[in-house]
């Protein structure tokens, strides 16, 4: 693991600014400086006028900060500026650099009721990135992880630009996820640091303690650091500081695990470069402005949440409304808000929650539902994604707000590839779209074949492949798994089956494998749910597959051959005893005993054969 750190920062400290004591030079009181705020310095650089205040850094000061050989020190007032000798700076991604560019009173983030301005969150990112700084990551050859696991509020955006202010890679982990889940994503990821709140410490500090990594404890309002554990009291040998330069655009930012057909989380590892390009590209396309107002309900580890709302609304300028929980009521009294700051412009949500919405309008009366339309109507986009939205929800929500949703294509290693177009009338039901830009390259193969299917006037039909800018390049710390993901022409294997018509329109067909299985937004793996349930002391062969459902796309159901002696294992029993491992969302909710399971001559699971018979 990476360990703990010493409390003196390195030699080559990727802060922004850093502050230098050696013994022939002023020393200055860190706690006689201003908070820090953003912009333009006496040298017309942008960056930040001061640094943090005593009561900022956890431990009451920052430290003794140097700065390393290869930077050249720039004195402005009280502070050093780290420019490189290779010309690049250290003042964090452009989304950072963005937000430092506009009104710093402008809001940026409402979540618990309160209200955090673009000024405010900078402010809340640098202190936090001064404190992780401050404790001298020690790691390998990467960039030091930074995980977190925090409500979605302010927090985790914070905690977000304060890891890649500091240079470091951001893990996201779901707060709902059981012990065991994210003990997996902890020890394949390998943090230095674990960020925790105090909703979330009881299920982090175990796991952290049995590491030996460093967590702290910080407010799900402004990330102020609130505590931290023992194992981040003193440093550790075996590692050396991290020494890496400032991030580039092309250096690693962010792990996203998602479930492939082996059964276990990869973490596709994205760059700056690849969220900023999926940022243009959904901005253009979607006519994001700084004036737009968007509500975040989806789970912020998978790119629906992370890219597609909170990053490309902070792009933009706009202002994020961050819930924690997915409300009906919530969301239908936002989108009939009167007050013109709080109403939101863009609506984007996973097909349940469409139809947790049309089913709520469906059992108002009249006079109500005239009132809902007439909120919902004030919306300029409504979009769909994570799976296939049903024609019946299509219909009815247009009948509701008179918009058709805008469907689209992504998945975490691809970003968002596909959309519908923004103009509402040109819109399919039951398609993706068109590219979303012209810069990524597109190959349907057909079935059994490395090459591409024949367009000749006709429709093509195969695996989709995509390769570009946009597109990941590897999974973390798994060269064969990334080997396997893409063909001899560097096109990535994305596994669906399209269509592709002869107009250029996309239409998924489905997955190419039947072990990945798509129930209310999330993409789950069968295999590593049977892995699970195999551990089931009377359970003795299992298969899980996707069964169609009208608003989760797919529910998930479980074959069991019982061990010997047991003649029933009902689906309550199977779920309590199944709660304690899996995430909630991955629990069976239908159960079949059968003498045997449908397997090939080589043994292999038949799941087709099993989709039938449940």
């Amino acid at each position: 693991m990476c360990g703990q750190y010493p409390h003196a920062p390195s030699a080559r400290s990727p802060l922004t600014i850093c502050f230098a004591r050696a013994a022939h030079t002023r020393v200055e009181r860190l706690s006689s400086m201003p908070r820090a705020t953003c912009g333009l310095n006496s040298l017309g650089q942008r960056g930040l006028r001061t640094s943090w205040t005593a009561a900022d850094a956890f431990s009451g000061h920052l430290g003794p900060m140097f700065v390393g050989a290869p930077a050249l020190r720039q004195r402005v007032g009280s502070m050093v500026l780290c420019s490189h000798s290779d010309g690049t700076n250290s003042a964090g991604p452009l989304i950072i650099q963005r937000a430092r560019e506009r009104n710093s009173q402008s809001a940026a983030i409402r979540s618990r009721g309160l209200l955090l301005t673009y000024g405010e969150l900078l402010e809340h990112a640098t202190t936090l990135c001064g404190v992780l700084t401050g404790l001298q990551p020690q790691t390998d050859d990467d960039r030091p992880r930074i995980a977190f696991c925090l409500p979605y509020t302010s927090a985790y955006v914070i905690s977000q630009w304060a890891t890649w202010l500091a240079g470091g890679i951001a893990v996201p982990l779901h707060n709902a996820h059981p012990s065991k889940e994210l003990g997996f994503i902890i020890d394949d990821s390998d943090p230095c640091i674990v960020l925790c709140s105090k909703e979330t410490r009881e299920t982090i500090q175990p796991l952290c303690d049995e590491r030996n990594i460093t967590f702290l404890e910080i407010s799900s309002d402004d990330a102020r650091v609130t505590d931290r554990g023992p194992s981040s009291q003193g440093p550790v040998s075996g590692r050396l500081a991290w020494q890496g330069p400032p991030a580039h655009a092309d250096d690693a930012c962010l792990l996203i695990y998602t479930s492939g057909t082996t059964g276990r989380p990869k973490g596709v590892v994205w760059t700056h470069a690849m969220l900023e390009f999926w940022a243009e590209a959904m901005t253009a396309k979607w006519a994001w402005t700084p004036n737009d107002r968007i509500t975040n309900y989806l789970p912020l580890h998978h790119v629906h949440g992370i890219l597609n709302i909170t990053f490309t609304a902070l792009w933009n300028g706009a202002l994020l409304s961050m819930e924690e929980k997915f409300s009906v009521r919530h969301a239908w009294a936002q989108l009939q808000s009167e007050e013109n700051s709080e109403a939101p412009t863009l609506f984007m949500a996973v097909p349940t929650i469409y139809a947790y919405m049309i089913s709520f309008y469906e059992q108002q009366p009249p006079e109500i539902q005239e009132t809902m339309r007439q909120g919902a109507a004030r919306l300029r986009l409504y979009v769909s994604g994570s799976a296939a939205l049903q024609a019946t929800y299509f219909n009815a929500w247009r009948n509701i707000s008179g918009q058709n949703i805008l469907e689209r294509y992504g998945m975490s290693e691809v970003g968002m590839p596909l959309t519908n177009p923004h103009e509402v009338d040109s819109r399919r039901e039951g398609w993706v779209g068109l590219p979303m830009s012209p810069d990524i390259e597109f190959k349907v193969v057909s079935d059994d074949s490395d090459t591409a299917a024949s367009s000749e006037g006709k429709s093509e039909v195969g695996e989709l492949r995509l390769r570009g800018p946009g597109i990941f390049k590897r999974y973390w710390r798994r060269e064969d798994a990334t080997v396997r993901s893409f063909d001899a022409e560097g096109y990535f294997l994305t596994g669906d089956v399209v269509e592709r018509a002869d107009d250029g329109w996309f239409r998924i067909l489905g997955r190419s494998s039947v072990d990945i299985i798509k129930s209310g937004g999330f993409k789950i793996s069968a295999l590593e749910i049977e892995r699970e349930l195999l551990d089931h002391p009377s359970i003795a062969q299992v298969a899980v597959v996707g069964i169609p459902h009208d608003s989760l796309g797919e529910s998930i159901a479980a074959m069991l051959v019982l061990r010997d002696g047991i003649s029933d294992l009902s689906v309550s029993e199977l779920g309590a005893w199944a709660r304690e491992r899996l995430a909630d969302y991955k629990v069976p909710k239908q159960v079949k005993i059968v003498p045997e399971i449908p397997r090939n001559a080589m043994g292999k699971i038949e799941k087709k054969k099993v989709i039938s018979q449940m």
